[in-house]
């Protein structure tokens, strides 16, 4: 039998086909996540996956997502805490309290947590900007309080709350909502954490017990 004559053309990489899942293509505004979400914006990153606002491409509602960085995405065991953590955080209703609306992952592996969209600045902004007045850091104090006492309720802890962490609405303290529990940890007993004994949380808000004070 002959031998294979050899082509006059070499291979192009871009000529050879690759076996298995395809890589997730790089994300920013125009992508359509999960042939659903339009990407408009990026809003923050963190240690737990870039945040851009969405919208649905058939619906027209205005979203926040997350996209879920590899070194989770990855690891079946952290993506089986986030899953209920999620789970968790899916039935907290409270209006101080961001709502999670789903967890999702296209064709090609990319998982991205869909959650609610607010408008405004953070409380640090508004901060910086002007002092508040004393009712206005009384009601929220309570506001926070009582949306708090709902997520303690279903076993979560949201570990990293600063100023940084808390959207007002058109600026308005009296709408204050608590956003990104990525470092979120469940209270019950004996079960695990997405993120374990490390201290995530910035140092200035951290809880003493954290930090090992007490």
């Amino acid at each position: 039998m002959d031998e294979p004559r050899p082509s006059r053309f070499p291979t192009r990489p871009e000529d050879r086909t690759i076996v298995g899942r395809p890589r997730p293509a790089a994300v920013g505004p125009g992508t359509v996540l999960g042939h659903t979400y339009r990407i408009e914006a990026r809003l923050a990153g963190g240690n737990m996956g870039d945040a851009y606002r969405v919208r649905h491409v058939e619906l027209g509602t205005t979203h926040a997502v997350k996209i879920i960085p590899p070194a989770v995405a990855n690891n079946p065991s952290l993506i089986e805490l986030l899953v209920a953590e999620v789970r968790k955080l899916s039935g907290v209703h409270n209006d101080a309290i961001i709502n999670y609306e789903g967890l999702l992952r296209d064709e090609q592996g990319l998982r991205f947590l869909i959650m609610e969209y607010v408008e405004g600045e953070t409380l640090q902004a508004t901060m910086v900007r002007r002092r508040l007045e004393p009712n206005e850091v009384q009601g929220l104090l309570e506001r926070l309080g009582r949306g708090l006492a709902a997520v303690h309720a279903r076993g979560i802890i949201h570990r990293n709350i600063s100023p940084t962490e808390i959207i007002l609405p058109d600026g308005d303290v009296n709408r204050a909502k608590l956003i990104d529990f990525g470092i979120a940890q469940s209270m019950d007993p004996g079960d695990a954490t997405l993120i374990g004994v490390d201290v995530l949380a910035k140092h200035a808000y951290a809880a003493p017990e954290q930090l090992g004070l007490f």
